[in-house]
């Protein structure tokens, strides 16, 4: 592997930790944007190939933002988690341990139970985030260093003298045996008037002349999981799990710095290769098989060509029987060639019927044109049943138009009913008041009883508007109980409405006429009596009130279901209308297709005209074939003259097959020698101790595929975990 090509995607990506701490950090809950690096074709195409596969399924990307001291101590943790939605959802489930989930980017909603979450995604791509305390899998532990000596964090500032700043990667995460593969990179800028002479040691500087940006990387636990140091072909090579960086300071200041964890960037180095090595371990055992197959198959071979040897003798024995039959073909083809006058007959009786189908053509051309001409008066049909459909459903149109009419009378004249019950009830209580205290009250009973004739007066009145709006519709009672089959019995209820305005107005006339007598003559007598039968007129009027209440409050709720009934009938015109829509289409393609098939019989009398003609050529061809037939004969007897010369050369074959079978015996020997000292040996040889590091290799590349998440996950969805540790500046 490149080194140089490594730490150049090192740097890259530190650049990249940099500005995604100064811009992202500072506004937690925000979504990292990833750089990606250059790739080879094929890399590039197997990356495609895995996400492809990994939106079909659903993904969670999350990354955990990390607040730190400037020594690397844990401050605060968010966690930003986005859900890709690639099948457009209406509800996805997700699994989070946080706590104060919140949506950031949109404002979808959820349900939770637990660590169980439904978002009502609607389609779209979830952002949200969420706090929590769980151990990090991950950490970092920054010592600073002056002049040789361990320095506080606090009391570097404004120092001057040879610096050196250590970070120790920390990792938590095992699987099984292996650790998480984590890869921890880190950057900081160190600005070219603080520091001068920037060295690192497992990382890269890259300067643009006003600042200096220090880039580190390191594997914390894998050189443990792999055990390089136990071999002896690897007990010289170094995995860094540290970052130092050393220069030159003047009046110390240190921005924020930023380290990136993730269990999957090894894949960007080349690691996931281990594949291939896999293949490697695959291809010598295929190898040795295969070998072993050859030295089958060279074994084989001698067998075969032994028997091609013996076939070869059969040969020479089959062509001389083939020469004999080849003389008996040349026979049966001579009697063919005397019978080629049967073939030119028939050939010209097929001729003579294809002729008389071309006599009969024009009946079906006659037929297809009536089809188009039938077609076209069912086209003209359907346009008419279409205006008729049209007619109807401005019909229905105008019958909702006076439902809705009915319905707002009927509103009017519960509102009138009830005016004229409460006036009804007004005069009952007053005529009792006036009972009992006629006596000291007199000039009281008139003024009231002039109260009673105004109330009742306009009680009289809306119940005559009210009466005048139900006439309106009488005429169309017919048509509303068709519509609604509980429709309200209006007859009925205009009878009691009349007879309620009758009684009122026989009330009205006596209170006036009391009014009249009670200023006329001062018996207290005649006057209470009259108010008696005042009292009995009120009674018989306060007897139909309920009646009449509840007759307006059926008449007004039977209102909604008129409505209802004339909604559903202009919906099935509507889709009538459709319907006729959809025949004449129907109908004028029908047209077009008739039109078609006039047009194909018109073509097919012409093929016939033109079979007509083949036909004639047939029976030309026919004679020809009989010439052909008496040339074919004639070649025969010159094959026959072949064979006689096939049967003469097959002994010559038959010498040829003893020298292949000794070759093949030489082959065979060859072979096993082969596979005995080369293959097998290099079979062995892999199988060893590479074997186990191998095994190691898979073992911490599946460690790192399985952590794909860390405040939870759905078990159908794929997942990919981030870390970023930012600490504070100095």
């Amino acid at each position: 592997m490149n080194k140089n090509r490594i730490w150049k995607k090192t740097a890259v990506a530190g650049f990249a930790v940099i500005l995604a701490g100064t811009t992202c950090l500072n506004g937690i809950g925000k979504v990292m944007a990833e750089d990606k690096s250059e790739k080879t074709k094929k890399d590039e195409k197997k990356e495609t190939e895995a996400q492809t596969e990994r939106i079909a399924k659903g993904t969670k990307d999350e990354t955990v933002y990390v607040k730190a001291d400037a020594d690397g101590q844990i401050q605060s943790v968010i966690v930003s988690d986005w859900l890709k939605n690639s099948d457009l959802d209406i509800a996805m489930s997700d699994v989070s341990e946080l706590s104060g989930i919140k949506n950031v980017k949109g404002d979808e909603t959820f349900d939770q139970n637990g660590n169980q979450i439904t978002w009502n995604a609607d389609g779209n791509d979830i952002y949200y985030q969420g706090e929590t305390d769980k151990e990090l899998p991950v950490g970092i532990k920054v010592t600073y260093y002056l002049d040789g000596k361990e320095t506080a964090p606090e009391d570097m500032a404004g120092k001057s003298g040879k610096v050196r700043i250590r970070y120790e990667y920390i990792n938590k995460a095992k699987s099984g045996e292996a650790y998480v593969p984590f890869a921890m990179v880190t950057g900081m800028i160190l600005p070219t008037e603080n520091f001068k002479n920037v060295t690192v040691t497992n990382g890269k500087v890259i300067s643009d002349g006003s600042r200096n940006i220090a880039v580190g990387m390191g594997f914390p636990g894998l050189a443990e999981s792999l055990k390089l140091k136990d071999a002896e072909e690897t007990k010289d090579l170094d995995i860094p799990d540290y970052f130092e960086v050393t220069a030159d300071a003047q009046d110390f200041t240190l921005s924020m710095t930023a380290t990136v964890a993730t269990a999957d960037i090894l894949n960007e180095f080349g690691f996931d290769d281990a594949d291939s090595l896999d293949d490697l371990m695959d291809s010598v055992r295929e190898l040795s098989e295969a070998s072993t197959s050859l030295v089958d198959g060279s074994g084989e071979l001698a067998d075969g060509v032994k028997e091609l040897q013996e076939a070869c003798k059969t040969l020479d024995t089959g062509a001389g029987t083939l020469n004999e039959k080849m003389g008996e073909l040349s026979d049966g083809l001579a009697q063919l060639n005397g019978r080629k006058g049967e073939l030119t007959s028939g050939a010209q009786a097929l001729a003579g019927g294809i002729a008389e189908l071309n006599e009969k053509k024009g009946t079906l051309i006659s037929g297809a044109d009536s089809i188009a001409a039938g077609a076209g008066e069912l086209k003209k049909g359907t346009a008419n049943l279409q205006q008729g459909v049209t007619q109807y459903t401005a019909g229905v149109g105008t019958a909702k138009q006076g439902v809705d009419s009915f319905v707002g009378g009927a509103s009017a004249l519960a509102q009138g009913t009830t005016e004229y019950v409460n006036g009804v009830s007004q005069l009952a209580d007053g005529l009792n008041d006036a009972g009992e205290g006629i006596e000291s009250a007199k000039a009281a009973v008139a003024a009231l009883l002039q109260q009673s004739i105004s109330s009742d007066t306009a009680v009289l009145q809306t119940l005559m508007e009210v009466q005048g709006v139900v006439a309106s519709y009488t005429s169309n009672h017919e048509i509303l109980v068709k519509l609604a089959n509980n429709a309200v019995p209006v007859d009925e209820y205009t009878q009691k409405l009349a007879d309620s305005i009758g009684q009122l107005q026989t009330s009205i006339y006596c209170q006036q006429q009391l009014l009249a007598q009670f200023g006329q003559d001062g018996d207290i007598n005649k006057l209470l009596q009259g108010i008696g039968s005042l009292q009995a007129g009120a009674q018989e009027l306060t007897a139909n009130n309920q009646m009449l209440l509840d007759g307006a409050k059926e008449l007004l709720n039977k209102g909604p279901q008129l409505t209802k009934g004339l909604d559903d009938l202009n919906a099935s015109s509507a889709a009538l209308n459709q319907g006729s829509a959809s025949a004449a289409q129907g109908a004028s393609a029908l047209a077009g297709g008739a039109l078609s098939l006039s047009t194909g019989a018109a073509q097919l009398g012409d093929g016939v005209s033109a079979l007509a003609g083949g036909s004639s050529a047939l029976a030309a061809g026919a004679s020809e074939l009989g010439s052909g037939v008496e040339a074919l004969a004639s070649g025969a007897s010159q094959m026959k003259e072949g064979t006689d010369t096939l049967a003469s050369g097959t002994g010559d074959l038959v010498d040829g097959a003893d020298t292949l079978k000794e070759g093949a015996d030489t082959l065979k020997d060859g072979m096993e020698e082969f596979d005995e000292e080369g293959i097998q040996k290099l079979s062995d040889a892999l199988e060893g101790d590479m074997q186990d590091v191998l095994d190691r290799i898979k073992a911490v590349m599946d460690a790192g595929k399985e952590y794909n998440n860390f405040s939870g996950i759905s078990e159908d969805m794929d997942g990919s975990v981030k870390f970023i540790i930012e600490t504070s500046g100095i």
